[in-house]
């Protein structure tokens, strides 16, 4: 608890929340969720940014620097912000873990318009790109001036990821890359995924919620989206390369 920054006020507090989490399940009471303080969140959320790191490295050792979208984008970022705030539940744990995560999607949303819009476009992309930021910037602005309400950012994370979901697979569905599939299925996992946060109930073993499963049922798709990379002589074929972020995890095709 000392090298995680914990204070005997902090375990106090934590303490009372189990003790609160008792007297609603004696009184026959729903369990009120309860935002971070999830052991099984954070230890989900460090794997996966193990996962992002381990195939970051493949990814600079297998992919060509000349190739158009070598510069990559992983969500190393998010993921360890995810692990200090479900580690150490503060204001400013809590707003970078779910500032880190509107990026990652936003950015999502970006490296597709680039990947489909062309990369012979760069103002259009310019344009798309600066937009997202603006979004970024007022609903951070929002959150941290106005009010952190959790309903506003499930609501808009929910509502961009949608578009983003929507974007790619029009894209699986009108490419000719033989592993079109492969983006396809991990867009639609990732999808069916999500709907684990929209979900509240008590954690299972008093260990596992929604928020956890979410987390660790993102950890294998890591596999599946580095299967999505060419075998290394297709790599020399600029038009099939990206590397991208969905969903919070790096994807690779």
């Amino acid at each position: 608890m000392g090298l995680t920054g914990w204070t005997c006020r902090d375990d106090c507090k934590y303490e009372c929340m189990w003790l609160t989490v008792r007297l609603y399940v004696q009184g026959g009471h729903r369990v009120p969720q309860f935002h971070g303080k999830e052991p099984a969140s954070a230890f989900a959320s460090f794997l996966n940014g193990l996962a992002g790191f381990i195939m970051l490295l493949r990814y600079k050792a297998t992919v060509p620097p000349a190739s158009p979208m070598y510069p990559t984008c992983v969500s190393l970022n998010a993921w360890f912000w995810s692990t200090v705030f479900h580690t150490r539940d503060t204001a400013v744990t809590e707003k970078l873990d779910y500032f880190c995560a509107s990026a990652v999607v936003l950015h999502s949303v970006y490296l597709c318009g680039v990947r489909t819009l062309g990369l012979q476009r760069p103002a259009l992309i310019s344009i798309l790109r600066a937009f997202l930021l603006l979004i970024l910037a007022a609903h951070i602005s929002y959150l941290t001036l106005v009010r952190f309400d959790y309903g506003y950012n499930m609501a808009a994370n929910a509502a961009i990821g949608l578009l983003n979901v929507a974007w790619w697979l029009r894209w699986c569905a009108r490419t000719r890359l033989p592993h079109g599939w492969k983006c396809a299925a991990v867009v639609l996992l990732l999808q069916a995924l999500a709907l684990l946060e929209l979900l509240d109930f008590p954690p299972l073993f008093w260990v596992l919620d929604a928020h956890a499963l979410w987390h660790i049922g993102t950890i294998p798709l890591n596999v599946l989206f580095y299967r999505s990379v060419p075998p290394s002589p297709a790599l020399k074929i600029g038009a099939c390369l990206k590397i991208g972020v969905l969903g919070g995890v790096p994807l690779l095709w």
